[in-house]
């Protein structure tokens, strides 16, 4: 598979165009698979991205004067090797990953020609077995990070190296015809030498467990509970020479509960959960000097995430509802002065309607909708983030039998709305002393046409 994408900057809901969002890119994908025997498989599969264009030392605010456009460049390339092994045994059914991906990112920017590079390489090894009841998987993974950073024939004057071992185990157990519990364990251990020379090491367990009850052939119970540790690991290159790390950083510890429930009747298809999740030690670079990674605090995560959809002879229609309360140590999160840690969102509603006019054309409608954020508290004053509603309408086409010939026609942002997409940037620029730290509106109204053609 093979495609090229050549784009302008968009323009927003208000008919300006948007700085820095023009690219050129190219996507390059193969895969080879061969049946070495009835029992032996091995697939190996290539993937090559790259991206040119002009964006901001700091992409996730608009450009400005203190944030100019530079000329960018991103390659990434990514190998993967699976061998698969399965004799028809129910005690073995062997996997074997091997992968190595790599990341150059070129940037002509104020100090000149920088190049930052990263690579990953890793191995997964895992076997499954069943006996009674019970579907074991268990295994060992290791993954190995590099990265470095520096002018143009001095790529190496910042570089860090860190790698995780992993050992892990995960059995589904039916305990009744009605009772499936699931649980695991698994053993990581982290290491991290960092560009300024310190060392890291951080080892530990994360569990977990989880139950699905079928109340009904048409209602089941779930709940869930799971713990999990990471380790201070490889920073983005271009962030080596612009943070350190603190010398006592700890790993950060997750802890999720969810309970939830689906129901399944004749058209009518219903489910929903609810979540808390708490991270302490949460690792992360705030705003302000000195550019340091930290552990922050605990961050916790609290919501609701309820889906429904109908389906009647040709029509299907849905609504889904998600609420989302975050705050690291009681504060409210926002990206510009959590960087990238978390942000607040609003109340969120997406609905969709699908129409089969027959066997080879549907008409279809989605929107979405946030409700607004009054009175998010900083620690430079007090933001209202705006609600939004965005509609988009689509038309797909099977011109051709077997579907060797379908047309897609979509019409997103139909009613062309303005619009900061709550992930975004929060808009500071209201506070004086914060001009351009802003996230960039979304695209206004757009027509696409797309054609596939199979042979």
């Amino acid at each position: 598979m093979a495609t090229y994408q050549d784009q302008n900057d968009y323009e927003d809901g208000n008919g300006r165009d948007v700085l820095g969002t023009g690219a050129r890119q190219q996507l390059g994908f193969a895969k080879l698979v061969g049946r070495l025997t009835d029992e032996q498989t091995l697939r190996l599969s290539y993937e090559k991205r790259t991206d040119e264009g002009e964006r901001s030392q700091r992409p996730q605010w608009i450009p400005s004067s203190f944030n100019p456009l530079f000329p960018l460049e991103t390659e990434r390339e990514t190998w993967t090797l699976k061998y698969g092994w399965n004799p028809l045994s129910e005690l073995v059914d062997i996997e074997v990953t091997t992968y190595h991906t790599s990341t150059e990112l070129q940037q002509d920017g104020r100090w000149g020609l920088y190049i930052g590079d990263t690579a990953s390489a890793g191995l997964d090894v895992r076997n499954t077995s069943e006996f009674g009841a019970h579907r074991l998987t268990y295994g060992i993974d290791y993954r190995d990070d590099k990265t470095s950073l520096g002018p143009a024939g001095d790529r190496d004057l910042d570089q860090e190296e860190g790698s995780v071992l992993g050992f892990y185990v995960q059995d589904s157990y039916r305990l009744t015809e009605r009772l499936l519990l699931d649980m695991g364990v698994r053993y990581d251990r982290y290491r991290l030498d960092d560009r300024d020379g310190q060392d890291f090491a951080d080892a530990g367990f994360s569990p977990n467990l989880s139950l699905r009850y079928q109340v009904t052939p048409q209602l089941a119970l779930l709940a869930g509970h799971s713990q999990a540790l990471r380790g201070v690991q490889v920073r983005d290159a271009f962030k080596l020479d612009a943070a350190t790390n603190e010398a006592d950083l700890d790993a950060e510890k997750a802890r999720t509960n969810e309970l939830g429930f689906e129901l399944r009747e004749g058209g009518l298809e219903l489910s929903g959960k609810v979540y808390d999740t708490r991270i302490r030690d949460a690792i992360y670079d705030p705003s302000g000097r000195p550019n340091l990674y930290v552990n922050g605090g605990t961050l916790k995560s609290r919501g609701v995430l309820l889906q429904s959809a109908y389906h009647w002879q040709q029509l299907s229609v849905g609504l889904s509802f998600h609420h989302n309360d975050i705050e690291l140590d009681g504060d409210d999160l926002n990206v510009y002065e959590h960087n990238g840690l978390g942000t607040t969102l609003g109340d969120t509603w997406i609905g969709f309607a699908d129409y089969r006019v027959g066997d080879r054309l549907n008409l279809g409608w989605q929107g979405r909708f946030v409700q607004a954020v009054d009175s998010l508290h900083t620690g430079v004053g007090t933001l209202n983030k705006p609600g939004y509603g965005v509609h988009d309408l689509y038309a797909q086409w099977a011109a051709l039998p077997d579907e060797r010939l379908v047309l897609n026609l979509t019409l997103k942002n139909v009613f062309d709305k303005q619009y900061l997409d709550h992930a975004s940037n929060e808009d500071f620029e209201r506070i004086p002393g914060y001009e351009g730290v802003r996230g960039s509106y979304e695209s206004g109204r757009e027509l696409r046409l797309g054609v596939a053609l199979r042979i």
